[in-house]
């Protein structure tokens, strides 16, 4: 096998990263035993590295990876003309692409499509326009339904962004042309080049065989004692500071006794280089040596009796390095020159061929053939000397090869000549081997990554954010978590879920190395894969209050301590520090900032998350940081401006910032409490995107043009509340300040709310300690407690005291809101229109006099009307400068009110908009912050009121005159009016919504249709 050429000819094709004699043209069919490269002209057709089912153009100097070469094989097809499949050589994938789609958007055509390769392709059967002579370009095309489709290039696909030339299909004119509206595509003509000759490998191109990992062998046959079977092997050359490599003298003499140094750094084995083609062979065996150091074994030439015949054979042996790190040294007996081999590759064929540098020198008629010390011999040049290593001509070259013996084989080594006469060499082939690509891996799971050592067993760490590794994973924290993402093909990477970053490495084609125990090689990291199916959803590590919480809930914040007893945040002179009396314990409620994407994108779905501000329970202060101090206080002021520096230009004015916290998942109901980065420039953004820096490589970029005073929320954190639990102190620290860690949890003091009432009924409300006293309204519609008979002149009646309790909104179920009304001091014109007073907090009032008590707000009515989800409410009372205040029923508003539950089966009043509870002091109705504070009432179910003032039944309104009823909002309702004996005096149906019947003086009974009867009283 003539395999050399000269020493200057192999530095030109160092540089060149090709032989010589690779490129020899074949004009015959092609032999579908062997693999193929089609050339443009200067580029190779192949598939694409990461997304492995897109075709791609290479220079071909840069395309001798397996993804640029082809199988060609004639189908046998009824048709005049000869077809073809064509198969890729890494992805084992049929060249077959889809028709390309049409498209109705303006300026596009559906005539071309890039060249995806699908499984179910219908482009799949090619025809070469130079059959004939496969060596000279020719047009690749396919047919389908009478059309012809070929292979073109494009520069701007669809009017996109113009980029070098992008591989696409195309509907052509059935001459070989593309169709007139294909605008700047060229039909590709490739020609067939036959890579008849081997080439020499560097470490990086055998490396590259598994993703940069190493390479596999393939014997056939093979032999038992074969320590290359059934491994990955590392090719390895040398690197440091002006590497030496030297014989024994400057003669090129037989006798090997190389030495390696380096004069300055030390020296390393290195699989990424790109230019030495001689390479030690590391076979993944490894020991550890006194020094706790995992030493690596290589492959070396050693003497052997193998049945009964003196061998030349592989074996395994350690290399070690020099006390100063400078030189390599051969274990004991062994020449390091016995270790070196060049590895070439017949492209074409798919062979491979194994040359060393020396063999041990051969023993006399006296001596062992299995004794190593022996000094080795050269058998193959090296040249040039001290710079890149490559072999040259030798007479006597030794190749690897299956010997068959007697009674066995054996991997062995001979001489070139003599060996390549041998019936057993001409019988055998050493191939690459064709580890499994895998495809359809599962993508719609989230994974934890276990790190594997070099053997490819595992450790005790998994990865997570940041290349970091860690013996903990859950299913709770995303930092721990990954998404396997398809590149397209046979190629995935691995995208951490909190930081969106790929894991170094694992990106590229995946290998199955044990998929059964979920073992892959993606990329060139080799992982076991371990679902995470618990963790699912687009809230995963971060706590996502619901809007019910976010309205009710009010809670403490516990600080997991090493005591038994329970530490809480709680104020000391508006300082937030920590603390073990319960009492103390600050309660807290939500403001949610804006929800922000983060982190991986899983089949299109990102991961969400949403900070918020920590308000008081009476949202009058908020939680905050004060830079100077670094500590945390409560504040009646929200600067929403936020943690900059002078360098990013966008320094806040305030010193203490509004904390915008997010509550980041530790544990099942476990919490770090994270803040986020929120900006406000204090001068435009002009020069270019202001970009922000937060955890884990992540970033966010100000757009150029933001406005000064522009708040911005970038949706990214770097700091985290820390808690001192010895002194108490609350402070911030960066968020990978492990020793700083605290955990926090959530203790929930939403109190309960009764539910009993779930349509429109009549009420009376007493004070639980003194059930004669009941809420009713004064003449100045302010709201009091009152009993009959009060203030002598007896004006209040049982009928003054009865409430209708209409449903606000019963969207939550746990918290429905209702309206508290009366029909009293309303007009009758008014009542016609269905309006009442309703109860509501004056705390929008609290500037006018007259509407506080103490400097509490007071509590009064206001006349308003409810129709469908809306309530306008006017200025009865003036709310501040407002005459009228048009609110939605399920929104946050002074007539909506919940009954909060008390332990005793009272319940409090607690109004929606503020949070506050109603309570009496000194007989005045008002308004506290809170429910400790809170008056508790009983409520209980009684008639409607008889009294010509009207009476509301839900929005129907019944209003007694003189000699007749109105009856408000009933059109298409059965009335039936009696007296008091039961005598029908009105049966009809309404046909407006303000009918008035005639009704005898006195006492009647009105039924509407629907509602409950009431009684009126007709003067």
């Amino acid at each position: 096998m003539n395999k050399r050429f000269s020493t200057l000819l192999a530095a030109a094709m160092v540089a060149g990263g090709l032989s010589s004699t690779v490129m020899a043209a074949a004009d015959t069919t092609p032999d579908k035993d062997k693999y193929y490269r089609l050339e443009d002209g200067t580029n190779v057709l192949g598939v694409d590295a990461l997304k492995t089912d897109s075709l791609v153009l290479a220079t071909k100097g840069t395309s001798l990876d397996d993804r640029f070469f082809w199988t060609i094989t004639k189908e046998n097809t009824a048709t005049a003309t000869d077809v073809y499949k064509l198969v890729n050589k890494e992805t084992k994938a049929v060249l077959s692409l889809a028709i390309p789609g049409k498209t109705t958007e303006t300026g596009k055509t559906g005539n071309v499509a890039a060249a995806l390769i699908k499984a179910n392709g219908v482009l799949n059967q090619w025809v070469n326009s130079s059959a004939a002579a496969w060596g000279s370009a020719g047009k690749f095309t396919a047919y389908k339904d009478g059309k012809e489709y070929g292979l073109v290039t494009v520069k701007n696909l669809w009017g996109g962004a113009v980029t070098s030339a992008v591989v696409a299909v195309a509907q052509l004119n059935g001459s070989g042309a593309t169709v007139a509206a294909e605008t700047g595509a060229t039909v590709l003509q490739l020609k067939l080049v036959d890579d008849n000759d081997p080439v020499d490998l560097t470490a990086k191109s055998l490396n590259a065989k598994k993703n940069a990992k190493g390479f596999d062998l393939t014997f056939t046959p093979n032999s038992d004692d074969n320590i290359f079977s059934g491994k990955t092997l590392q090719a390895l050359s040398v690197t440091g500071t002006s590497v030496s490599y030297a014989r024994d003298n400057g003669n090129n003499e037989k006798t090997a006794n190389l030495t390696i140094t380096a004069t300055s750094d030390d020296i390393a084995f290195d699989g990424t280089d790109a230019t030495n083609k001689i390479v030690f062979l590391a076979t993944g065996k490894t020991v550890t040596n006194g020094a706790k150091q995992t030493v690596k074994y290589f492959a070396v030439v050693d003497t052997a009796y193998i049945a009964g015949t003196t061998q030349f054979a592989f074996t395994e042996d350690t290399i070690g390095i020099s006390a100063d790190g400078m030189s390599l040294v051969a274990a004991k007996g062994r020449d390091l020159a016995s270790y070196m081999f060049s590895v070439s590759y017949n492209y074409s064929k798919g062979n491979v061929d194994i040359y060393p540098v020396a063999v041990p020198t051969a023993p006399g008629d006296n001596e062992y053939w299995g004794d190593v010390e022996k000094k080795g011999t050269y058998v193959a040049d090296i040249t040039p000397a001290n710079t890149a290593l490559d072999v040259t001509t030798a007479a006597n070259e030794y190749l690897a090869f299956i010997n068959v013996l007697k009674d066995a084989k054996a991997l062995t080594l001979g001489d070139k000549v003599t060996v390549e006469a041998l019936e057993a060499y001409k019988n055998m082939s050493i191939t690459f081997g064709s580890s499994t690509a895998v495809k359809n891996l599962d993508t719609k799971v989230a994974y934890f990554v276990k790190e594997m050592d070099e053997d490819n067993k595992a450790t005790v760490n998994y990865w997570v954010a940041g290349d970091a590794k860690s013996a903990a994973t859950s299913a709770y924290v995303p930092s721990t978590q990954w998404n396997l993402v398809s590149n397209g093909g046979t190629s995935y990477k691995l995208v951490n879920r909190e930081s969106g970053n790929v894991l170094t490495d694992a990106n590229g084609t995946a290998y199955d190395v044990d998929a059964a125990n979920g073992v892959y090689m993606i990329g060139s990291k080799t992982v076991t894969l371990v679902k995470c199916p618990e963790a699912t959803g687009n809230y995963v590590g971060y706590k996502k209050f619901t809007a019910s919480q976010v309205d009710n809930l009010t809670f403490a914040i516990q600080v997991q301590a090493l005591s038994n007893d329970p530490v809480y945040l709680t104020t000391k002179d508006s300082a937030i520090v920590a603390t073990v009396d319960a009492d103390k314990k600050v309660m807290f409620r939500l403001k949610p900032n804006k929800e922000m994407k983060f982190g991986a994108t899983a089949d299109g779905d990102s991961l969400k998350r949403t900070s918020y501000m920590l308000l008081s329970a009476d949202k009058k202060s908020y939680l905050a940081y004060d830079k100077a101090l670094n500590s945390y206080k409560m504040t009646s002021v929200a600067w929403e401006n936020a943690n900059a520096t002078s360098a990013t230009a966008v320094l806040t004015t305030s010193k203490t910032d509004t904390a915008f916290v997010y509550f980041q998942a530790v544990g099942k109901d476990k919490y770090a409490l994270v803040m986020e980065k929120i900006y406000t420039p204090t001068v435009d953004v002009t020069a270019s995107p202001l970009t922000i820096n937060g955890a884990y490589g992540t970033s966010f970029a100000i757009a150029n043009g933001t406005k000064a005073g522009v708040r911005t929320q970038t949706g990214l954190y770097d700091q985290k509340v820390s808690v001192n639990i010895t002194d108490g102190a609350v402070s911030q620290t960066t968020y990978d300040d492990v020793a700083s860690n605290t955990i926090f949890m959530i203790e929930d003091g939403t109190p309960d709310y009764d539910k009993t009432i779930q349509k429109p009924a009549h009420q009376t409300i007493t004070l639980s300690t003194d059930n004669a006293m009941a809420l009713t309204i004064t003449s100045d519609n302010f709201a009091a407690l009152k009993r009959v008979g009060q203030e002598l002149k007896a004006d209040y009646t049982i009928d003054n005291l009865k409430m209708y309790i209409d449903t606000a909104t019963m969207a939550d179920v746990n918290k429905p809101l209702y309206y508290i009304a009366t029909g009293q001091n309303i007009s009758d014109d008014c009542k016609a229109k269905g309006e009442m007073n309703y109860l509501v907090s004056f705390e929008d009032s609290v500037k006018i006099d007259g509407y506080t008590s103490e400097t509490l707000p007071r509590v009064g009515f206001l006349e308003g009307v409810v129709e469908a989800d809306t309530i306008t409410l006017f200025n009865g009372h003036a709310i501040a400068d407002k005459d009228t205040v048009v609110i939605k029923k399920n929104h946050a508003n002074i007539a909506n009110w919940a009954f909060t539950a008390n332990e005793n089966g009272s319940i409090s009043l607690e109004n929606q908009k503020s949070n506050k509870f109603v309570a009496v002091r000194n007989d005045v109705l008002v308004m506290v912050p809170s429910i400790n504070e809170a008056a508790q009432f009983n409520m209980a179910a009684t008639e409607a009121p008889t009294a010509n003032e009207g009476v509301e039944v839900s929005e129907v309104a019944v209003i007694a005159g003189e000699g007749q009823v109105t009856i408000a909002n009933a059109a298409g309702k059965k009335v039936v009016i009696s007296n008091i004996l039961g005598q029908v005096v009105a049966n009809t149906v309404l046909t407006s919504d303000n009918a008035v019947i005639a009704a005898p003086q006195g006492v009647v009974v009105v039924a509407v249709e629907g509602e409950e009867a009431v009684k009126a009283i007709v003067k």
